[in-house]
């Protein structure tokens, strides 16, 4: 369906084409006409998403055959580039598995070790079942702990000060019975790999990941990597992507502040891809690589997800796969093994709409078309969604307002229907009543549905507030002014001596 763009919503699209390209010169293992027609996809859908900046690289034959970007990486008129270090959010998590293997290569640790053989003190406030909780468990997420949790332990804390004030967290359950994804898993894995190891887990990922695999935009830092061009991130505001001003904790190395860039991730594809290596460089064996990527068959009839990485399907394909969603930023690989074939894509924009219904469309529909397919297209664009919400918003708003002006007529008008003095008092009470339940309903109630549509557990207003701030703000405005007229009927009733 298309439909009239406002003008300012064209110009903003032309604005974000009319950047400058970065890209490597095709190699012979892809035609430079499917590499043009993936160009073509990736522009269209950057105007379509209102995406301000977007980098992406291709793996065939298990090497590096394309990467490339369009768009800006801030508002001072910096390009995007393939070399542009963005943030990965939980895709760094494929790094903590590959190191955590690498370690049972080198310092003689074991995947059904517990982690109190580590970390004696370890503890969750369910002692007993700490007790057992392994390293494998901490890998495909069956420790028990759950997802939500709170994120105050992760400021200004060292990873191990982390995982030791895990001893107030209570476990969902019984560690190895139940998948339940958490990034606190994979805190405690950084922890053991700077204990085991005896660095920093950047000194560990760079000295058995990073420089390997010549990734030569890879941080840990932010501040380091704001000073090497690191990306802005935007969020939408009513369909005009603004600066984010989001700020990422300093602690949570594990899964918000692993940096790097298009280029960076399809090395790092490239050695997933062939069995460990990378040119000739080896960064772990061929057995590892394929534990990794697999799901023990104890858990295969629990959970889609083997050490770092999704198990699922693309057609008739087996893939694997990592998202990486953060507030303003969208990061997304996908590989399929048994063709030799893998994509990454990082976005410097991110919102609810955008990942849930958009984005993530992106990456199989890059994969389809290397495989000679047709890549995944929704009828109604991001814009066009945009547009009808933005027209709901203001309707709305204008709704909203009609009932303020008219206020106290409508009243009147209401009571005038009940000529009985008691049922008058009692219809009043009623009407009170309903109008202060209603405030929790738009508050807690709206943001339920959208958790129990999607699928997202724990979903509510203060996520949805940091996710997709501009509807969040909307529905925040309508309980305030739900709230405010619940107080005014009841001063008018009061007014009135209906009670």
């Amino acid at each position: 369906m298309k439909s009239n763009t406002p003008r300012n919503l064209i110009i903003i699209s032309l604005l974000l084409l009319s950047t400058n390209l970065f890209s490597f010169v095709p190699s012979a293992h892809a035609q430079s006409s499917t590499l043009e027609s993936i160009d073509a996809f990736i522009q269209k859908q950057m105007k379509d998403m209102l995406i301000p900046g977007i980098a992406y690289g291709l793996v065939m034959d298990n090497e590096t055959v394309y990467t490339n970007a369009f768009g800006k990486a801030d508002n001072d008129g910096t390009s995007m580039t393939s070399e542009t270090p963005m943030h990965l959010g939980a895709m760094g998590k494929t790094f903590i598995s590959t190191l955590m293997m690498k370690l049972t290569e080198t310092n003689n640790i074991t995947l059904n070790q517990t982690v109190q053989s580590i970390f004696p003190w370890f503890t969750t406030a369910n002692s007993i079942e700490s007790s057992k909780i392994t390293l494998e468990h901490c890998l495909y997420h069956f420790t028990g702990i759950p997802t939500s949790l709170d994120i105050s332990i992760l400021l200004n804390n060292s990873l191990e000060e982390i995982v030791r004030k895990f001893d107030t967290i209570q476990l969902s359950s019984t560690p190895g019975s139940e998948f339940i994804y958490s990034n606190y898993n994979y805190l405690i894995l950084g922890a053991i790999i700077e204990k085991v190891s005896n660095m920093t887990l950047n000194d560990s990922f760079h000295i058995f990941i990073a420089d390997p695999l010549e990734m030569n935009n890879v941080y840990t830092s932010i501040n380091e990597a704001k000073a090497n061009g690191l990306s802005h991130g935007y969020q939408p505001w009513f369909g005009f992507q603004q600066i984010s001003n989001k700020e990422y904790s300093k602690s949570n190395i594990v899964t918000e502040q692993f940096i790097a860039s298009a280029d960076d991730m399809t090395n790092f594809i490239v050695a997933h891809l062939n069995s460990g290596n990378y040119e000739n460089i080896t960064i772990l064996n061929k057995t590892n690589i394929q534990m990794i990527h697999s799901i023990p068959e104890k858990f295969q009839d629990k959970s889609y997800y083997a050490m770092g990485w999704a198990n699922h399907t693309l057609d008739e394909y087996e893939v694997i796969s990592h998202l990486g969603n953060l507030d303003d930023t969208f990061a997304d690989m996908m590989l399929i093994p048994s063709e030799g074939i893998g994509a990454v894509i990082l976005i410097n924009t991110n919102n609810f709409l955008g990942q849930t219904a958009y984005y993530q469309e992106l990456v199989p529909s890059i994969l389809k078309m290397l495989l000679d397919q047709e890549p995944t297209v929704r009828n109604m664009t991001y814009i066009f969604l945009y547009m009808i919400i933005d027209l709901l918003i203001i309707l709305s708003i204008v709704f909203e307002g009609r009932r303020y002006i008219k206020f106290e007529d409508r009243l009147k008008n209401f009571l005038a229907d009940f000529k009985d003095p008691k049922e008058r008092r009692s219809q009043a009470i009623g009407k009170s009543i309903a109008d202060f339940l209603i405030v929790p309903f738009i508050l807690l109630g709206v943001p339920g549905i959208v958790s129990l549509m999607m699928g997202i557990p724990g979903f509510n207003l203060r996520m949805l507030m940091s996710l997709q701030q501009d509807l969040g703000l909307w529905i925040f405005f309508f309980g305030a002014s739900a709230l405010i007229q619940a107080f005014l009927r009841v001063a008018y009733f009061k007014k009135k001596k209906i009670y």
